[in-house]
């Protein structure tokens, strides 16, 4: 039996999360070649509202009454992950509002909040 069992809910959402994906990654790869961090930020935007639509996707799915490792995986992985929204659209908005911007060292102390909430 597959572990992802397409119904109307799951088909639905697949097509948006696997744009998401591709989009994030595109960005991603054209990051590492143009080294534009606006690139990166919205890299993660993607990424992260990509997760919260998997997050439905593999709920309608039927990963939440196999009680396996599916159901495990569903409860521990962190699909909420929405307080990384806001550092992102920052940073993003930055970048590209001032073409002259670079990551600097303290962007830990900007990301230290979300990230000790999100693990």
């Amino acid at each position: 039996m597959l572990p992802f069992d397409f119904n109307a809910y799951s088909a639905l959402l697949l097509p948006s999360f696997i744009q998401g994906l591709l989009f994030a990654l595109l960005l991603l790869w054209r990051y590492g070649r143009q080294r534009q961090s606006g690139d990166l930020f919205l890299a993660g935007i993607l990424a992260v509202l990509s997760l919260k639509v998997a997050f439905w996707m593999l709920g309608y799915a039927g990963w939440y009454n196999r009680l396996d490792a599916y159901t495990t995986f569903m409860f521990y992985f962190p699909f909420n992950n929405f307080i990384l929204i806001g550092p992102l659209l920052y940073f993003y908005f930055l970048s590209s509002s001032n073409a002259h911007f670079k990551l600097e060292k303290n962007i830990g102390r900007t990301l230290s909040f979300p990230c000790s909430i999100w693990g």
